[in-house]
């Protein structure tokens, strides 16, 4: 999505956030009368407003509009202002899957893609949360970070200037069958595979592999195998 159509929408997105936020985080509505005041009620507006814009703008200016739609953008400006306004509710929105050294995956409430979080971009987000004392502040600077971390760089057809991350992987594909014809290039092949998924764009290689066997039937013949592999694993290209 393109900025001029971000901001052809803008109206209809400011009177979805007005109706948002007279909704509770898990249902229900809060009346003007429930604010105390027409300035809180206002104020809130604004405030949930200014985070969209910074939303939309960040995502604009990242290149990676296209990531977010109208229904993303509400999603995240809401986590954004529940979190800035009570980090320690941090872990209610915002939750990483796997291992923060080697890339995790990041789940956002209402969002239903997944982004990449390591650990230096966890503890930045953390470290925002802990230091915060302006919430619209904390707002603008954790936008940012989410889009960033919720749209990796496109450097398709561009020249690849180097990686964000460079590990290695090294797993084994458990006890099974032997004789099926089923080897160490296998199931190193299989674990690229994996790896792959878990690193759109990313550059694979091999660095060792083998295999150990048993029989678990003696004297009758009945082979098991276990096969490693170790992959070394380049992530998050850096293009021009």
């Amino acid at each position: 999505m393109q900025a001029e159509v971000l901001t052809r929408e803008l109206r209809t997105i400011i009177q979805n956030v007005e109706i948002a936020a007279r909704k509770k985080p898990f249902g229900g509505r809060r009346s003007r009368r429930q604010f105390g005041n027409c300035f809180q009620w206002e104020r809130l507006v604004r405030h949930r407003i200014l985070l969209l814009l910074a939303i939309i703008s960040a995502a604009v200016h990242s290149g990676s509009a296209n990531a977010f739609d109208t229904k993303d953008m509400i999603a995240l400006q809401g986590v954004v202002h529940e979190i800035c306004v009570q980090p320690d509710r941090k872990g209610t929105y915002i939750k990483y899957e796997g291992d923060l050294s080697a890339g995790a995956t990041l789940r956002i409430a209402g969002i239903s893609g997944t982004g990449k979080v390591t650990k230096e971009d966890w503890d930045g987000i953390s470290q925002t949360l802990q230091s915060n004392t302006d919430p619209r502040q904390c707002g603008i600077t954790l936008t940012g970070m989410l889009i960033k971390a919720m749209t990796p760089k496109d450097c398709t057809g561009k020249q690849i200037t180097g990686y964000g991350r460079e590990f290695d992987d090294a797993r084994d594909s458990g006890w099974r069958g032997g004789g099926s014809g089923y080897s160490t290039a296998n199931w190193c092949n299989d674990l690229i595979n994996q790896l792959r998924g878990q690193n759109p764009n990313g550059v694979f290689g091999i660095v060792s592999q083998s295999e150990e066997t048993k029989n678990t039937c003696a004297p009758f013949n009945c082979p098991q195998c276990l096969y490693h592999c170790t992959v070394h694993v380049k992530a998050d290209p850096q293009c021009e």
